[in-house]
């Protein structure tokens, strides 16, 4: 299994066809992280930002893959981290 970068839409598209509670967050999307094995899309992640210092997970799915939505949390945090983010908003 491996994350990689996806368009916001590309994200959107996949969580509207599998989450049941997909809705927007509130939050400016900034960028969006896939879950691929042997090039089947698992998991998507919306990343974004309340403000110019808080970042927001705006939306997390995974099918089922084993340990899907770990792998998505740390690319998420890591790629906030790159982005110099300190602070992940709870809300």
């Amino acid at each position: 299994m491996e994350t990689v970068h996806m368009t916001i839409a590309e994200a959107v598209a996949f969580l509207q066809e599998h989450a049941r509670h997909y809705k927007y967050a509130g939050a400016e999307p900034i960028a969006a992280i896939g879950l691929y094995e042997d090039g089947v899309l698992h998991g998507a992640a919306i990343l974004g930002r309340t403000d110019e210092a808080h970042g927001k997970l705006c939306h997390i799915y995974c099918d089922g893959a084993w340990h899907g939505y770990s792998l998505l949390y740390g690319a998420c945090w890591r790629a906030y981290s790159a982005l110099g983010f300190k602070a992940i908003d709870p809300r």
